[in-house]
């Protein structure tokens, strides 16, 4: 048996014509917003609020003002400032050392190296319990005598390049690697690498302020770290710092709104690249860009630390360019502290903090 359908009425086939064009709009802005989204995050930069937090506003905000300190007579490594890293020495106390050059490598990787942040001698090796090395203390030298580097020029230099010359000069170190906020392996390949360029935390320093008379050292660093990971460096900035927002117009920046602790680099993580079994990524912090971006440049290592003196019993909060290894009370010495308050600090050297 054949059943024949009553033919359509000019109105259903209208009706049918009207919902085949409805769907070919919709497919039509489906397409075009996936498009326009895509180039939007591709070439501008996300947007991502953090909700959940609190910020908490402290008196003695340090101001924006600069001081820089002269060299210390003496500088000092800290070995305990660098986790799980067990030191094979290179000198002797007497020892002659210039900038640049190593002290002592990690027994577990001989390729990680650890450099004088300054020319000097060295002045006394301090050790503890089963002659575990404690403190390495170096004497200054006016003459300040440096180990150069020879750079390729940036069009030409390759991964492994860069790797090398970040292990020979000694500023491998800064460069962590999560989970566990270790010292890099420099044989493993990362997933992404992670700079946030704010701290969301109470009397925290001002990176755009930091960042301002070395854009172009961290823009170049950038770079070179863009090279170790292509299309994977993640910047993360604030949605108030507009001048970090410009000059980052060419990178891939994520501007971060929202209280603390949206300037956590482990929240900034979670938000754009999570980690997952097996997986790592690296992190540095941004002055540690700049001495990479300068290392590129110039050929040596100049470990240059800027910090905040900040907090309610200080008169006269502000900021402090030094060299990293320098003693904190060359610093404390020239600040003004309300009377009657004690002064106490837990670190004797400034290694990569940035907030007293």
């Amino acid at each position: 048996l054949m059943i024949r359908r009553r033919p359509r009425s000019t109105l259903d086939r209208s009706s049918a014509a009207s919902d085949v064009y409805k769907r070919q709009i919709l497919v039509i802005n489906i397409l075009l917003r996936c498009i326009f989204t895509a180039n939007f995050i591709g070439f501008m930069s996300k947007g991502i609020v953090i909700k959940n937090g609190l910020s908490i506003n402290i008196k003695g905000v340090a101001d924006k003002e600069l001081k820089k300190v002269p060299l210390p007579n003496k500088l000092a490594l800290i070995l305990e400032d660098f986790h799980l890293i067990m030191p094979k020495l290179l000198v002797k106390e007497g020892d002659t050392v210039k900038r640049g050059q190593p002290i002592f490598y990690s027994k577990s990787n001989e390729n990680i190296k650890f450099v004088s942040p300054s020319h000097g001698k060295i002045e006394k090796i301090v050790r503890g319990e089963r002659r575990r090395i404690l403190e390495i203390t170096i004497s200054t030298d006016k003459n300040d005598y440096a180990i150069k580097h020879k750079i390729p020029v940036l069009e030409k230099i390759k991964r492994e390049n860069i790797i090398d010359i970040l292990l020979e000069s000694g500023c491998w170190p800064f460069i962590k690697q999560r989970p566990f906020d270790i010292i890099a392996d420099p044989l493993q390949n990362p997933k992404s690498i992670f700079i946030s360029c704010f701290d969301s935390a109470p009397l925290s320093v001002d990176f755009e302020f930091i960042l301002k008379d070395q854009i172009e050292l961290f823009k170049y660093g950038l770079k070179i770290l863009e090279k170790i990971t292509p299309g994977n460096l993640n910047i993360g900035v604030n949605k108030n710092q507009e001048f970090l927002i410009k000059e980052l117009d060419d990178f891939n920046k994520n501007i971060f709104s929202g209280p603390h602790p949206s300037g956590n680099v482990g929240v900034q993580i979670h938000h754009i690249d999570p980690i997952n079994i097996g997986e790592s990524v690296w992190i540095i912090r941004p002055e540690d860009v700049c001495i990479i971006g300068n290392l590129f440049l110039e050929g040596e290592f100049i470990p240059t630390r800027t910090l905040a003196v900040s907090g309610p019993p200080i008169n006269n909060p502000k900021y402090f360019r030094t060299v990293i290894g320098a003693k904190l009370q060359s610093i404390l010495n020239q600040i003004d502290f309300k009377n009657g308050i004690p002064v106490s600090y837990t670190h004797l050297t400034l290694p990569t903090s940035d907030l007293v």
